[in-house]
């Protein structure tokens, strides 16, 4: 085939294409036509096919969420709560009566550590103790405490002062990104229950104080926690009972757990959580630690059935099951320890150390009701979202604990 031939070929295979491509549109155009035309006969109406094809879409329900939408969701309902002693934390003129070599730079670096050891945990609400001054001089504290927390952070908290009737108080601060408050309550003036009724009548020199706050994003859930400092085994050798003040601090303990139990009587509520944190100041196989979760009470020492030893354990009779009211046993503890309970955390050194001795002085407890809201895993019963940081440790002579719901 010669060159003339082979162009002549192509020339004719283009225009049999092009003709192809023309029949084409032009079998479109009147396809379009005609659909035109029927749509302008029926009206408004559409074709049964188009308005079938799009109430099936319009009826397409959303299986699968978008994984960013719920891992907010999650975080949402995702609540930390924390506990931190302080260590003697209020503004300089007032911390200097307490800690007399303290400078302003010391306090300007306690602040730092205190604030990154709360991000470090994600702490959402954060009970603090030995909070320093009058009010006004507390406030100023707490103030700059939320203050450093949202420069760190960029989260914004709101605070919650406690009474007092010496030198240092509790209080709360908590994420208003996550919680509305509703209210809270000081228990100053409670009359403490009489280990031996001849003795005169106690009541908090640092009283309890109880916070209720409601979740933004679990359907109204309500969050209570009580926050309490019983009294210290500072200055223990005044103490008549040669036991560090231990009797004392068995006495607001009872207290406490009556108080509590009274105002929520419904502890196995799946709408809310009641919580008690703060600072025992003993170990958790004490006197007070066994009255303040109802696994003792405080009958039970009124009698010969229990004693406290020079360490403040307590030693009693084994009851005779009948009885177990009689000699002040209850039949079940109202509270546990999810910090205790944790396998792993409870090996751990405790919160506080002296003299190379550590003890877990600060605590966490719920209702029974409450321990599935705190389970790392739903499947494996006993392992607890909770935890002990010592992070930061200029921040205190305390470590800080904290506990992790996720609410319904």
């Amino acid at each position: 085939m010669n060159l003339s031939s082979y162009k002549f070929f192509i020339t004719l295979f283009l225009l049999c294409y092009s003709a192809k491509l023309l029949a084409e549109d032009g079998a479109k155009g009147h396809g379009e036509q005609h659909k035109e035309e029927h749509h302008t006969e029926g009206g408004d109406k559409l074709d049964k096919n188009e308005e079938s094809s799009q109430e099936s879409k319009k009826g397409k329900v959303q299986i699968f969420k978008p994984f960013k939408q719920v891992k907010q969701e999650v975080a949402q309902k995702r609540v930390t709560v924390c506990t931190q002693n302080l260590e003697n934390f209020g503004i300089l003129k007032v911390a200097v009566t307490r800690e007399p070599e303290l400078t302003q730079e010391g306090l300007e670096t306690k602040l730092d550590s205190l604030v990154r050891r709360f991000k470090s945990a994600d702490c959402d609400v954060i009970a603090v103790q030995e909070l320093l001054g009058d009010q006004d001089q507390a406030t100023t504290a707490l103030e700059s405490l939320i203050a450093a927390i949202k420069t760190l952070t960029y989260r914004t908290f709101a605070y919650t002062l406690g009474d007092t009737n010496e030198l240092s108080r509790v209080a709360y601060l908590y994420a208003e990104d996550k919680f509305e408050y509703l209210n809270h309550v000081s228990y100053n003036n409670l009359a403490l229950p009489k280990l031996i009724p001849e003795d005169k009548e106690l009541s908090y020199d640092r009283p309890p104080l109880e916070l209720q706050l409601k979740s933004k994003y679990s359907d109204g859930f309500l969050l209570t926690l009580i926050n309490f400092h019983f009294k210290s085994k500072r200055h223990g050798w005044k103490d008549p009972a040669g036991l560090n003040y231990e009797t004392v601090r068995m006495q607001m303990a009872e207290g406490l757990r009556r108080m509590v139990a009274f105002r929520h009587r419904d502890l196995d509520s799946p709408n809310s959580v009641v919580m008690m944190l703060g600072d025992r100041n003993s170990h958790y196989d004490s006197a007070s630690s066994r009255l303040l979760t109802g696994d003792l009470s405080i009958n039970a020492f009124r009698t010969s059935h229990c004693r406290v030893g020079q360490r403040g354990i307590p030693y009693c009779k084994e009851p005779a099951l009948e009885k177990g009211e009689e000699v002040g046993y209850e039949s079940k503890p109202l509270f546990f320890s999810p910090i205790i309970l944790d396998p792993q955390i409870s090996k751990l050194p405790g919160s506080y150390t002296y003299q190379n001795i550590s003890y877990f002085l600060d605590d966490i407890l719920v209702a029974n009701a409450a321990l599935p809201l705190l389970l790392t895993d739903r499947k494996r019963l006993g392992d607890y979202n909770v935890g002990l940081t010592n992070k930061f440790q200029l921040a205190s002579d305390h470590a800080m604990l904290w506990a992790r719901l996720t609410l319904p």
